[in-house]
């Protein structure tokens, strides 16, 4: 099964959402999904604009890397 990184790198890659549209979209609780956002972030794969959350270039190398 694929984990929460790399389905929320993967959502993210086509288009940018707020957390709701994600926790929506991947049927996952709120709290897990704060939590790996934020080390998403820190972690650079990801950027927060406004309320929206944007795959970054370091993200979309994660991604070529990762088995799909």
């Amino acid at each position: 099964m694929t984990d929460l990184r790399t389905m929320v790198l993967k959502r993210l890659e086509q288009d940018h959402l707020d957390v709701l549209a994600l926790r929506k979209d991947l049927d996952v609780g709120l709290d897990r999904l704060a939590k790996e956002l934020a080390t998403l972030l820190e972690a650079g794969y990801i950027e927060k604009i406004d309320r929206f959350f944007y795959l970054t270039d370091r993200g979309r190398q994660y991604l070529k890397v990762e088995p799909r």
